[in-house]
Protein backbone atom coordinates (compact mmCIF):
# COMPACT_ATOMS: atom_id res chain seq x y z
CA UNK A 1 0.00 0.00 0.00
CA UNK A 2 2.64 2.29 0.75
CA UNK A 3 4.36 1.35 -2.45
CA UNK A 4 1.06 2.59 -4.65
CA UNK A 5 1.01 5.68 -2.46
CA UNK A 6 4.37 6.83 -2.73
CA UNK A 7 3.74 6.19 -6.53
CA UNK A 8 0.59 8.44 -6.70
CA UNK A 9 2.40 10.90 -4.84
CA UNK A 10 5.29 11.24 -7.28
CA UNK A 11 3.61 11.26 -10.40
CA UNK A 12 1.51 13.87 -9.02
CA UNK A 13 4.09 16.24 -7.42
CA UNK A 14 6.41 15.89 -10.32
CA UNK A 15 4.01 16.63 -13.26
CA UNK A 16 2.80 19.75 -10.98
CA UNK A 17 6.29 20.74 -10.46
CA UNK A 18 7.69 20.78 -13.98
CA UNK A 19 8.32 24.34 -15.41
CA UNK A 20 5.52 25.59 -17.99
CA UNK A 21 8.31 27.08 -20.79
CA UNK A 22 7.20 28.24 -23.78
CA UNK A 23 8.64 30.53 -26.51
CA UNK A 24 8.67 34.17 -27.00
CA UNK A 25 9.13 36.71 -28.94
CA UNK A 26 11.77 39.43 -28.26
CA UNK A 27 11.94 41.70 -31.35
CA UNK A 28 15.13 41.10 -32.02
CA UNK A 29 17.65 38.74 -34.07
CA UNK A 30 20.37 39.71 -32.13
CA UNK A 31 22.33 36.77 -29.82
CA UNK A 32 20.74 37.52 -26.34
CA UNK A 33 23.49 36.99 -23.24
CA UNK A 34 21.91 38.44 -20.01
CA UNK A 35 18.78 38.78 -18.68
CA UNK A 36 17.56 40.32 -14.93
CA UNK A 37 14.10 40.94 -13.19
CA UNK A 38 13.47 43.92 -10.66
CA UNK A 39 10.48 42.65 -10.18
CA UNK A 40 7.84 39.70 -11.21
CA UNK A 41 6.65 42.24 -14.14
CA UNK A 42 9.72 44.61 -15.14
CA UNK A 43 12.63 42.96 -16.02
CA UNK A 44 16.04 44.19 -18.87
CA UNK A 45 17.58 42.23 -21.41
CA UNK A 46 20.57 42.50 -23.47
CA UNK A 47 22.85 40.93 -26.20
CA UNK A 48 24.19 41.77 -29.62
CA UNK A 49 26.95 40.04 -31.34
CA UNK A 50 30.61 40.97 -32.16
CA UNK A 51 29.80 42.98 -36.21
CA UNK A 52 25.76 43.78 -35.40
CA UNK A 53 23.85 45.92 -32.46
CA UNK A 54 23.81 46.00 -29.08
CA UNK A 55 20.60 46.21 -27.85
CA UNK A 56 18.65 46.29 -24.21
CA UNK A 57 15.16 44.99 -24.37
CA UNK A 58 12.15 46.26 -21.37
CA UNK A 59 9.10 43.75 -20.59
CA UNK A 60 6.91 45.24 -18.30
CA UNK A 61 4.51 41.87 -18.33
CA UNK A 62 6.54 39.36 -16.81
CA UNK A 63 8.09 38.93 -20.07
CA UNK A 64 5.72 38.43 -22.38
CA UNK A 65 6.14 40.96 -25.03
CA UNK A 66 9.90 42.92 -25.31
CA UNK A 67 10.53 46.09 -26.63
CA UNK A 68 13.89 47.96 -27.71
CA UNK A 69 14.66 50.36 -25.11
CA UNK A 70 18.78 51.15 -26.23
CA UNK A 71 20.58 49.81 -29.61
CA UNK A 72 24.10 50.76 -30.94
CA UNK A 73 25.41 49.45 -34.30
CA UNK A 74 28.97 47.40 -33.01
CA UNK A 75 28.10 46.28 -29.66
CA UNK A 76 27.37 43.48 -27.64
CA UNK A 77 25.79 44.38 -24.31
CA UNK A 78 27.62 41.19 -21.97
CA UNK A 79 25.77 42.02 -18.87
CA UNK A 80 23.14 43.99 -17.19
CA UNK A 81 22.79 44.94 -13.77
CA UNK A 82 19.90 47.48 -12.07
CA UNK A 83 21.59 49.72 -8.93
CA UNK A 84 19.40 52.24 -6.72
CA UNK A 85 17.01 52.89 -9.86
CA UNK A 86 19.97 53.16 -12.22
CA UNK A 87 20.35 50.20 -15.30
CA UNK A 88 24.30 49.39 -15.93
CA UNK A 89 25.62 47.70 -18.65
CA UNK A 90 28.65 45.87 -19.62
CA UNK A 91 29.23 45.86 -23.46
CA UNK A 92 31.92 45.42 -25.73
CA UNK A 93 32.47 47.18 -29.31
CA UNK A 94 32.64 44.33 -31.75
CA UNK A 95 35.74 45.68 -34.10
CA UNK A 96 38.45 45.94 -31.20
CA UNK A 97 36.65 44.65 -27.93
CA UNK A 98 37.42 47.60 -26.24
CA UNK A 99 34.46 47.23 -22.91
CA UNK A 100 32.16 49.92 -22.28
CA UNK A 101 30.10 51.01 -19.59
CA UNK A 102 26.31 51.41 -20.92
CA UNK A 103 23.90 53.58 -17.80
CA UNK A 104 20.87 55.18 -17.52
CA UNK A 105 18.67 56.32 -14.57
CA UNK A 106 15.05 54.24 -14.68
CA UNK A 107 13.45 56.84 -13.06
CA UNK A 108 13.58 59.46 -15.31
CA UNK A 109 10.84 60.28 -17.72
CA UNK A 110 13.47 59.81 -20.68
CA UNK A 111 15.80 57.39 -20.62
CA UNK A 112 19.51 59.64 -21.46
CA UNK A 113 21.89 56.93 -22.09
CA UNK A 114 25.95 57.22 -20.82
CA UNK A 115 28.20 55.60 -22.66
CA UNK A 116 31.98 55.20 -21.35
CA UNK A 117 34.71 53.58 -22.29
CA UNK A 118 36.07 51.82 -19.42
CA UNK A 119 40.00 50.34 -18.86
CA UNK A 120 38.68 47.06 -17.08
CA UNK A 121 37.22 43.61 -18.45
CA UNK A 122 34.70 43.09 -16.30
CA UNK A 123 33.34 38.75 -16.16
CA UNK A 124 30.42 37.68 -14.46
CA UNK A 125 28.91 41.15 -12.36
CA UNK A 126 26.85 40.55 -8.91
CA UNK A 127 24.82 43.16 -7.53
CA UNK A 128 25.25 43.23 -3.29
CA UNK A 129 24.46 45.86 -0.93
CA UNK A 130 24.32 48.95 -3.47
CA UNK A 131 27.26 48.11 -5.26
CA UNK A 132 28.11 45.82 -8.36
CA UNK A 133 31.31 43.04 -7.69
CA UNK A 134 33.02 41.86 -10.48
CA UNK A 135 36.18 39.76 -12.26
CA UNK A 136 38.20 42.35 -13.68
CA UNK A 137 40.12 40.45 -16.35
CA UNK A 138 42.47 43.03 -18.12
CA UNK A 139 45.56 43.41 -16.58
CA UNK A 140 45.74 40.33 -13.99
CA UNK A 141 42.42 39.09 -12.46
CA UNK A 142 41.56 41.53 -9.39
CA UNK A 143 37.94 41.65 -7.94
CA UNK A 144 36.45 44.74 -8.32
CA UNK A 145 33.83 47.06 -6.95
CA UNK A 146 31.82 49.42 -8.49
CA UNK A 147 29.96 52.08 -6.19
CA UNK A 148 27.96 55.56 -6.78
CA UNK A 149 30.37 55.25 -9.98
CA UNK A 150 33.28 54.83 -8.62
CA UNK A 151 35.82 51.88 -9.39
CA UNK A 152 37.76 50.24 -6.35
CA UNK A 153 39.95 47.35 -6.23
CA UNK A 154 38.91 45.10 -3.31
CA UNK A 155 41.10 42.32 -4.26
CA UNK A 156 44.03 42.95 -6.00
CA UNK A 157 45.16 38.87 -6.94
CA UNK A 158 41.98 36.75 -6.96
CA UNK A 159 44.49 34.21 -8.66
CA UNK A 160 46.61 34.01 -5.44
CA UNK A 161 43.24 33.82 -2.80
CA UNK A 162 41.71 31.01 -4.68
CA UNK A 163 44.71 29.31 -5.80
CA UNK A 164 43.20 29.33 -9.64
CA UNK A 165 46.74 28.34 -10.98
CA UNK A 166 46.62 24.85 -9.34
CA UNK A 167 42.86 24.15 -9.91
CA UNK A 168 44.10 24.83 -13.77
CA UNK A 169 46.83 22.36 -13.48
CA UNK A 170 44.74 20.15 -12.06
CA UNK A 171 46.36 20.34 -8.12
CA UNK A 172 43.88 19.75 -5.39
CA UNK A 173 43.58 22.67 -3.60
CA UNK A 174 40.51 21.68 -1.40
CA UNK A 175 39.41 18.08 0.99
Amino acid sequence: MRSILLIAFIAFVGSSAQAQWYPVTSGTTEYLHDIVFVDEDVGYCGGGGRYSSGVILKTTDGGETWRTIFKRDSFSIRNICIVNEKLYAFAREGRTWSSYLVSTVLSSSSLKWSITQIPYGPIDPKVYNDAIYFVDLYGGIKLKKLKDDILSTVVHDVVGIFDISALLSGRRVLS
